[in-house]
């Protein structure tokens, strides 16, 4: 009777397990639909939020972009400004800068860009448990096991992505909070660049009224100065003056024919042609560091003297670039370190003729 009564009990409670697991297994697969249903839900939330933060970071870029060019307008401006203001210093002569001071120390917009910069770097990405979970071939309490691990693979993904939202929320309201400073800082300097346009335009009119005197009245009554700042007025005066004279591989020969021609019917030529010489000056041009740092671009034109002999003499800057001596000072140095040319020709005889070069100082 005991060992019967064991049996009923063994039977019954295999039974009652085995119910318990088909039942357990079921609620485990409607837990990880539902799961499943609110991850794709999230997902699409998430979504919206990349965009909207995307968005906000295109802007705020736009807008950083537009202060970063204002900004270098602006220091292009105050370099310039600078520059002329050392050089009528030269000159004995202190223009009154009160009104634009402030102007003039006007910080770059890095400090300003930076951290705007940095907010839009990094946007959280949503992190998506795979859907997919193999039960076939396994027993109930082996997939029970398996899906209650998805189960909490679910749970924990989610509340992760829900911290990961937040993130982005946060930095896309920060974003826009930054977009009105930015057109404050940008209002600030477009004014200021404004302002230091008109000084600029009236310095450089007063060192222009400076060269026309100097031009008309001729080098007498004048410091030594103006022979350094204004070496292609009267080159004639300033041929050894410190500054403007390069050592030249060149070793100029004296001219028999003392006149120079403006136009001849044979131009001078450089040897190999214009492409050799573009060629030269693209091995022998250094960019001047000063140039370089503040982003300084431009063209020099230079006016120089092939003789009847092919050899370069009487280099002048016709045109320099703005705020840049060292560029004027370099284009000189290249020229006189040229070779001798193929000497242009009137009447068929080699004669000593004027030839006018630009060369542009660009950054890659």
């Amino acid at each position: 009777m005991k060992h019967v009564l064991l049996l009923l009990i063994l039977v019954s409670g295999t039974t009652v397990y085995g119910q318990s697991a088909k039942k357990l297994n079921r609620i485990l697969r409607a837990e990880l639909a539902v799961e499943q249903q609110k991850q794709d839900s999230a997902y699409v939330v998430f979504l919206k939020s990349v965009t909207a933060v995307s968005q906000a970071k295109n802007r705020t870029d736009k807008k950083s972009e537009e202060l970063s060019q204002q900004a270098r307008a602006l220091r292009q401006n105050q370099i310039s400004i600078r520059e002329t203001i050392k050089t009528l210093g030269k000159l004995d002569q202190h223009p009154d800068m009160s009104g634009v001071a402030n102007y003039m120390d006007l910080p770059g917009a890095r400090d300003v860009i930076r951290p705007i910069k940095d907010l839009g770097k990094k946007i959280e990405s949503f992190e998506k448990v795979p859907d997919q979970i193999e039960l076939d071939g396994l027993k109930r309490k082996q997939q029970n096991e398996l899906m209650k691990v998805k189960l909490t693979q679910y749970r924990e993904f989610a509340q992760a992505n829900t911290l990961r939202l937040e993130r982005n929320e946060g930095k896309k309201k920060l974003l826009e909070l930054a977009l009105p400073r930015l057109d404050s800082v940008i209002s600030v300097y477009e004014t200021a660049d404004s302002v230091l346009h008109l000084k600029r335009k009236e310095l450089d009119k007063q060192f222009e009224t400076l060269r026309e005197n100097y031009r008309l009245k001729g080098p007498k009554g004048f410091s030594s100065a103006y022979a350094t700042v204004f070496p292609d007025v009267h080159p004639e005066e300033i041929h050894e003056q410190r500054g403007y004279e390069f050592p030249s591989t060149n070793k100029v020969v004296e001219d028999k024919n003392p006149e120079i021609y403006e136009f001849v019917d044979e131009s001078p030529e450089y040897p190999g042609g214009m492409s050799a010489l573009m060629q030269y000056l693209s091995e022998n041009l250094k960019y001047p560091q000063f140039a370089a740092e503040n982003g300084i671009e431009g063209k020099v034109l230079i006016r120089f003297v092939v003789t009847a002999n092919g050899s370069v003499s009487n280099v002048t800057v016709v045109k320099g670039v703005s705020g840049c001596r060292e560029c004027d000072q370099e284009a000189i140095r290249v020229v006189k370190k040229m070779p001798k040319w193929a000497p242009g020709k009137m009447n068929g005889k080699t004669v000593g003729c004027y030839f006018t070069l630009p060369i542009q100082f660009a950054l890659n």
